[in-house]
């Protein structure tokens, strides 16, 4: 069986617009007339039958080490890839889409009041071990992703109870407040992901770190776990079977490597593509301009502070900061990108196009400095992940700040790390980007500047909790995004952060492979089961 390899660009981004696809809910047809004449004998078919979409193995990249592979664990997109694999959820989003649609759940009702959701389970359903998914294993897992280890509770803010109905094979969560955007957040992978309790509970923190505890629902399944290398093979009885036998995953941290790779025609697939340079090179390349896809991320970069910690108490530090840098030139050197002066992305509600920012003046950043009492200067430590183009983006900022008398240490930090130390407050100054799960700027802002928000870095404002805190339990949508444009206006006069830009996403495919060419797929949010390969690439 010859081999085909696919690379996956990894990287912390968004996000988080479009996930995996899944079946549409079973539709009971309509009764239509009877002809009342015999219809005209069917023609027969003059275009080329549909080719045979099964077989084939998909190989793809990653640049980080695989460690425990729990998505409840951690919001990490290079984790997330594999998550949509192997795990299955109630819910998930149509490819390109925010349009939630059926998992294992086939339909949805919501009651008149809209605090009650019942979920209608498809039937006969099975774990990758071969036990057989039960109401309890999925109420116990929607309680577990609520928990308060989880990455996702706060999905669950609204959700008062869970409960079986084994007379319907249904389950029922009820409210205590309207959330206008829960099935989105049970959508997002993580949010409602089912797995078998009896595992769980017996390897408890250990979940997911072998190939034996390694047990979800999706549409392939772990068989070998290495290192360096990820194996995962068809799961037959996923109610939608994938047409790829098996996908490997190696892991290859240079992205030179995997480029090149690519250009010889021996990876299928540049998930995202962060250098302009090559970006340019495929979207004029005849070869590759029909499978070349540019859209708007789902995320925000900027540059973040815990205002707790010195000197990034002190507002004039962070204003001199934002005052010693032209935005355009870090953008212009990322390359796929867009300067932002805002925190809500343009796509969602409360949108702010007016927002003007600061505009770069040495002069003023040094006089800030010096009124702060640092005349000399000041010694500052900027964190940074082990992502190249992040680095790069950092190192046209760090010469900036240095002539407006910062002397700047990069600190490069392991991916893993640097997300589990900015949540603990660990670091006064760095870059983030900040990945949008659902299409709500109210959630979004909360997630990342409400005091007790699960990525807040520190800042705390009375104001924007209150505002933050409201916003989140309106059910008017458009109050709901008036309050959080107001928030937004508090964070960025406390010069909380320094928005820099909203980033564009780019990906190409080799023309053997089929499942993008309609869509607008977004890394990570990305599941297998539907792409198939040219039979001469199998």
């Amino acid at each position: 069986m010859k081999k085909i390899y696919v690379l996956v660009c990894l990287m912390v981004s968004v996000v988080t617009l479009v996930t995996a696809c899944a079946q549409e809910p079973t539709v009971s047809p309509t009764d239509t007339p009877q002809p009342t004449t015999p219809p005209a004998a069917a023609s027969q078919p003059t275009s080329t039958p549909l080719p045979d979409k099964s077989g084939g193995e998909l190989h793809i990249f990653t640049s980080q080490t695989i460690g425990r592979v729990d998505p409840l664990m951690t919001q990490a997109n290079y984790l997330q890839i594999i998550a949509y694999q192997l795990y299955a959820q109630l819910v998930t989003y149509r490819i390109g889409t925010w349009e939630v649609i059926p998992d294992l759940a086939e339909s949805w009702d919501v009651s008149d009041g809209g605090l009650t959701y019942t979920f209608h389970m498809r039937p006969d359903l099975k774990f990758h071990d071969g036990s057989s998914i039960e109401l309890s294993d999925v109420v116990f897992s929607l309680e577990r992703a609520r928990g308060e280890t989880s990455a996702w509770k706060d999905n669950y803010a609204n959700v008062e109870s869970i409960e079986a109905d084994s007379d319907t094979n249904s389950i029922v969560l009820k409210l205590s407040a309207l959330d206008p955007f829960l099935l989105e957040k049970l959508a997002t992978m993580g949010g409602s992901v089912i797995v078998p309790e009896t595992v769980v509970t017996q390897y408890g923190e250990e979940f997911a770190t072998t190939v034996e505890n390694t047990i979800g629902a999706g549409p392939f399944r772990l068989v070998q776990k290495a290192e360096t290398e990820l194996v995962w093979e068809r799961f037959e009885d996923f109610y939608a079977p994938a047409n790829i036998d098996k996908i490997v995953q190696r892991v290859i941290p240079d992205t030179k490597t995997q480029r090149l790779e690519f250009e010889a025609g021996n990876l299928d697939w540049m998930g995202s593509i962060l250098n302009v340079d090559e970006a340019e090179r495929f979207r004029n390349d005849p070869d590759f301009t029909k499978h070349y896809k540019e859209f708007p991320a789902p995320d925000a970069f900027w540059y973040g502070f815990n205002p707790t910690i010195k000197p990034f108490d002190d507002i004039r530090v962070r204003q001199a900061i934002a005052m010693s840098i032209d935005m355009e030139h870090p953008v212009k050197v990322y390359g796929l990108g867009k300067v932002t002066h805002g925190l809500i992305h343009p796509d969602l509600p409360g949108y702010n196009p007016n927002l003007t920012g600061y505009s770069k003046d040495v002069a003023k950043a040094k006089a800030l400095l010096e009124e702060a009492g640092y005349s000399d200067g000041l010694d500052v430590e900027l964190y940074v992940w082990n992502i190249p183009s992040f680095i790069t983006l950092t190192e046209a900022v760090q010469q900036q700040l240095i002539e407006a008398g910062f002397r700047v240490d990069l600190r490069i930090v392991e991916f893993g790390t640097f997300i589990s130390e900015v949540r603990k407050g660990t670091y006064p100054f760095f870059i983030n980007l900040g990945n949008i799960g659902v299409p709500d700027s109210a959630q979004w802002l909360y997630n990342s500047f409400h005091s007790k928000g699960p990525f807040t870095a520190g800042y705390q404002n009375e104001e924007v909790d209150r505002l933050l805190e409201k916003a989140v339990m309106e059910a008017d949508l458009a109050q709901r995004a008036q309050l959080a444009a107001q928030a937004e206006e508090l964070i960025l006069e406390d010069a909380a952060v320094i928005p820099i830009m909203n980033r564009l996403a780019a990906m190409v495919f080799q023309p053997w492979v089929h499942g993008f060419e309609d869509s607008k797929p977004v890394y990570p949010r990305l599941r297998f089961n539907e792409l198939w390969l040219d039979p001469d690439h199998r």
